[in-house]
């Protein structure tokens, strides 16, 4: 249970307006994140139609198929779970400001536009360490380990924290 002060502004690594239609999927912002990936293009799902929340997996996929849509991902079906729980805070909390991000495409701009390698490889975990070293010199936390977060999670979390006190949600 988390608790902000009014008008907070909070930038999330999730879908925060999922579609309400087959026909507004994928997300025109899904699209253009995927391209700007490039080759690294699977490091972004696209959000799922918001009534697919209460679908299994098969038979959203068939309604794809049926409007010659991409199919979603197994990667995104698995956070529906928290997509719903970022839904109902959003619906349960009108004062705040949520937007949402994408850290792959924070680390590709922080640098210089070329694409990292998988930030489950040591050496993509290291750069990434180090472009928020130099992006946040002011917080020198980014060797922590916090119980129950892998290291992957924690960049994608401080990537956050980049675009916050950068105003510039990527």
């Amino acid at each position: 249970d988390f608790s902000f002060h009014n008008n907070a502004h909070i930038i999330i690594d999730m879908p925060v307006l999922c579609p309400e239609s087959i026909i507004n999927y994928p997300r025109k912002r899904d699209i253009l994140a995927k391209k700007k990936l490039g080759q690294c293009h699977s490091r972004v799902f696209y959000a799922p139609v918001k009534s697919w929340l209460h679908k299994d997996y098969a038979m959203i996929n068939d309604i794809c198929d049926e409007h010659s849509k991409p199919k979603l991902s197994k990667q995104s079906f698995n956070l529906f779970k928290t997509i719903l729980d970022v839904q109902n805070f959003i619906d349960s909390n009108p004062n705040y400001h949520i937007e949402e991000s994408h850290p792959e495409l924070v680390f590709q701009y922080l640098n210089n536009g070329t694409p990292l390698e998988s930030k489950k490889s040591p050496s993509g975990q290291r750069k990434r360490i180090d472009l928020l070293n130099e992006s946040l010199p002011n917080l020198a936390c980014i060797n922590i380990q916090l119980k129950g977060c892998s290291i992957d999670d924690i960049l994608d979390a401080m990537a956050m924290v980049w675009v916050g006190k950068n105003s510039n949600p990527y």
